[in-house]
Parts: structure tokens; C-alpha cells; sequence
């Protein structure tokens, strides 16, 4: 009984109903991505539940990385690249990202990510996002966090650059060839 009452709370809400009780699918991940279309996502906080919103954030990230890796019979040089932006990724920070981290770049999918804190992301998606990323950018972080962040960009920056940046300063690592 439990999970009918989850499945009756997503369907009570009109939009997910739309989404889940569909007859067709109408939105195909892959034809986004081999057609270089821009796909947008709200998930308004205010709107649905934190519960909600951050199931159908991992729902959707999990269908753009199948269908990244359903372009595995087209040849390197024709996938079309396809760029997945996250904002408050720590909302949809499940196992998927780590296989899109350590898999996705291959498919053709590119990550972008952005949070807050680094308490927020869950300690094994933390390691894989800073072990495969390949561009790192910095804002002024907390004193707590810099700690962390010190290690990323040693041996040029240390915990008090990071933690005493201006407004509109940042810092960024890139992995270059």
C-alpha cells in the first residue's frame, strides 16, 4: 500500500499526471540530442514537493544519459554533442552521475554542474565529480569548503584565495589536451 499512495500523490498533481498517464511518449531524449535541440526543465521547488521535484530531476537525468548511451552504433565522429546543465545539482545527485561522469563524455554527453556547498552532494558522487571533472570553477566559497577546494587547485591557490575572492572573481582549473 505504501506505493500507491506515493503513485496517487504523484498522480494528484496535474502536470505529473500528464507526464505518467500519457498513452505516448512524446518526448524522445534522443532525437533532442542528435538533433541539437535545447531542452529546458523547470522543476520549481515552490510547485512540487522537494520529494517530487527531485525524483522526476533524476528520472530525466537518467533518460538523457540512456539515450547518450543508445548512440553507441553512431560513430564517434557523428554524434552530435549534447550539453547537460544542472543547477542545484545536489537536488538530483544520484549513482546515475557517476556513470555519467566516468562514461558519458564518450556518447557525446558533457556535463555542467553547479551547487552551493560541497556538504551537499553525497560523498560518493563528490569524489566522482571532483576524480572526472575536467573544468573546475570557483566563486568565493565558505572557509569550510575552501579547505576542501585547496586540494583542487594546488599548488597554486590555497584555502584563503578561495574563501577571499571579490564579487564577480573566480577561479578556474582546466584540463587542457
Amino acid at each position: 500500500m505504501p506505493i500507491l499512495n506515493k503513485v496517487g500523490q504523484l498522480l494528484s498533481i496535474d502536470m505529473l499526471k500528464n507526464i505518467f498517464a500519457s498513452p505516448e511518449n512524446k518526448l524522445d531524449f534522443r532525437q533532442v540530442m542528435d538533433t541539437s535541440k535545447i531542452l529546458l526543465i523547470k522543476l520549481p521547488k515552490g510547485k512540487l514537493q522537494e520529494e517530487i521535484m527531485g525524483f522526476l530531476g533524476a528520472m530525466f537525468v537518467t533518460k538523457l544519459f540512456q539515450a547518450a548511451i543508445g548512440r553507441q552504433s553512431v560513430s564517434k565522429e557523428e554524434r552530435t554533442p549534447f550539453f547537460l546543465y544542472v543547477d542545484e545539482f545536489q537536488n538530483f545527485a544520484t549513482d546515475t552521475f557517476n556513470e555519467i561522469l566516468s562514461e558519458a563524455r564518450k556518447y557525446g554527453l558533457s556535463l555542467a554542474v553547479a551547487h552551493q556547498y560541497i556538504k551537499q552532494i553525497p560523498a560518493n558522487i563528490s569524489d566522482s565529480l571532483f576524480g572526472n571533472v575536467g573544468t573546475l570553477v570557483s566563486f568565493r566559497i565558505s572557509s569550510e569548503d575552501s579547505e576542501y577546494m585547496k586540494h583542487q587547485f594546488s599548488p597554486f591557490l590555497d584555502a584563503y584565495d578561495l574563501a577571499n575572492l571579490n564579487i564577480r572573481e573566480f577561479y578556474c582549473k582546466m584540463l587542457v589536451q
